[in-house]
């Protein structure tokens, strides 16, 4: 806890970071209050197992999976801006959404516990599964205090009685969107694209012709497509895998977000170029989400079985093991015509050391559901 803690104390910019330096754009660095939370860069290698059994040529993947050595994963890399603003502003809780074994508040729940600050979470049903139980039983270890709601149609209610028309204050909790989808949480993935272009140019691994990742709120794949285009490599790409069913999101939310967050990134750093992407410019892949969002899909499980056979990489089956179906389900009949890269978002390290002695029974009751 005190190293974090620490840390919390005397970081108040991204520069200040040697793993968070950026040769593009330095001045963006300066702007925006950053905590490190993780380790990067994170690893980029080949699948070769993988393409032998599968008949994919020239895979690759990037391991956000091992971005922290105690939870890893894509929300690391949000929440080191998130938790540093809420620290610089003096919030004490931390509240957040998502669905009821959601891996962003599990993970907001785990590096608010290590900062000191408390967390909350508004979360709605989604099927039940072995990994939303271990989610579960973490967010309970960490003390997030958990609040269920029937729908997440009933989201925004929930918000207005939390913060109503009053102004934000220290005595309310810093709020962070679902998924960590808002600026900060795409300008991240913005600096991840320029961290993977550094690794293309120091040779670590040819200059891949597509990236695939999972698409959920959009904030991931966002950040990729405006980071590669801010950088210079246009060419690069990115075909998010959605996980949920329209209209809930799409190619035009992440060609709205990523021009919003260009205009934001230009007013803290007028070098940046100026980018307007279209939504007929941005390949999403929709078919790989089955029967809706944490649903798992035939598809899935089978990418799922072989990545972990092959290579020994753990995914899961609402995000990543769609991801990756996706990714082998396009190849095969639009292939590359260069390398592809797999962008693994998930948090692979176990956590049931974590889980000893929980009690489900100590959830609210209409998360006992999962138990039962």
């Amino acid at each position: 806890m005190q190293p974090l803690k620490a840390m919390a104390e005397s970081s108040s910019a991204i520069c200040e970071s040697p793993q968070r330096k950026t040769k593009r754009f330095p001045r963006l660095c300066s702007k925006l209050s950053y905590i490190p939370l993780g380790s990067f860069p994170t690893p980029v290698h080949s699948l070769k197992e993988l393409e032998k059994t599968l008949g994919v040529q020239n895979l690759y993947i990037k391991r956000d999976d091992l971005s922290s050595p105690f939870y890893g994963g894509n929300k690391v890399r949000k929440l080191e801006f998130y938790l540093a603003q809420a620290l610089e502003h003096e919030h004490s809780r931390v509240l957040t959404l998502g669905a009821a074994g959601s891996n962003h508040i599990a993970a907001v729940g785990y590096y608010c516990a290590r900062l000191g600050l408390q967390s909350s979470a508004i979360c709605f049903p989604q099927p039940p599964s072995p990994y939303v139980q271990k989610n579960l039983l973490f967010n309970l270890r960490n003390q997030v205090t958990l609040s269920p709601i029937t729908s997440q149609y009933l989201l925004p209610f929930a918000l207005a009685r939390i913060f109503g028309k009053a102004p934000l204050t220290p005595e309310k909790p810093y709020f962070i969107p679902m998924g960590g989808t808002s600026f900060l949480g795409i300008f991240s993935y913005v600096l991840a694209a320029f961290e993977l272009i550094d690794q293309i140019e120091s040779g670590e691994i040819p200059c891949p012709k597509r990236v695939y990742c999972a698409l959920g709120s959009a904030g991931t794949a966002t950040g990729l497509l405006l980071g590669f285009h801010l950088a210079g490599y246009p060419e690069i790409e990115v075909r998010p895998v959605s996980v949920v069913p329209k209209p809930f999101c799409g190619p035009q939310y992440v060609a709205f977000y990523a021009n919003q967050c260009n205009r934001f990134l230009r007013k803290l750093d007028s070098s940046v170029p100026y980018i307007s992407l279209k939504s007929r410019e941005i390949h999403t892949i929709e078919n790989q989400v089955g029967s809706g969002y944490g649903f798992f899909t035939s598809a899935g499980t089978e990418a799922q079985k072989a990545i972990q056979e092959t290579e020994g990489i753990l995914l899961e089956g609402t995000y990543t093991a769609k991801a990756l179906a996706g990714l082998l389900a396009t190849e095969k009949i639009d292939p590359a015509p260069g390398p592809v890269l797999f962008w693994n978002t998930i948090n692979s390290v176990n956590l049931q050391m974590h889980l000893e002695g929980m009690d489900w029974r100590q959830l609210p009751k209409p998360l006992q559901f999962y138990f039962q």
